[in-house]
């Protein structure tokens, strides 16, 4: 058993295209060892390859007899507004600061100077 059990990699002499178009990505021939902690870049579809609201084709093509499993993240392109609506308005200081002794396992109420001794 490798002593790595999940490794972000490419299986070795591996071909990719997404709806018939190739796909660049790590390509390793067989025997190519990763170093202890390697990884390969993730690999992004350009926009211009999917189409939308249709269904789209992923195709790789491997001579690698290890097991490989894929991850594909989808998501939507979103406007600057849309992304500045998603983030919550700040906390109030006595909020962030009663959130903070919580975590740390302070007592919060004490009025102390926030120095236990």
């Amino acid at each position: 058993a490798a002593p790595v059990r999940a490794r972000l990699h490419w299986p070795y002499l591996a071909h990719v295209r997404v709806n018939g178009q190739p796909l660049a990505v790590m390509y390793r021939q067989p025997g190519s060892a990763m170093g202890k902690a390697g990884r390969d870049p993730p690999v992004q579809v350009p926009l211009n390859t999917v189409a939308e609201g249709v269904d789209n084709r992923l195709t790789i093509q491997c001579q690698d007899q290890r097991a490989f499993s894929v991850l594909l993240r989808l998501v939507r392109r979103r406007t600057l507004d849309e992304v500045k609506g998603m983030v919550p308005a700040p906390a109030s200081f006595p909020t962030a600061r009663a959130f903070r002794e919580r975590s740390l396992g302070g007592g919060g109420g004490g009025g102390g100077g926030g120095r236990e001794g």
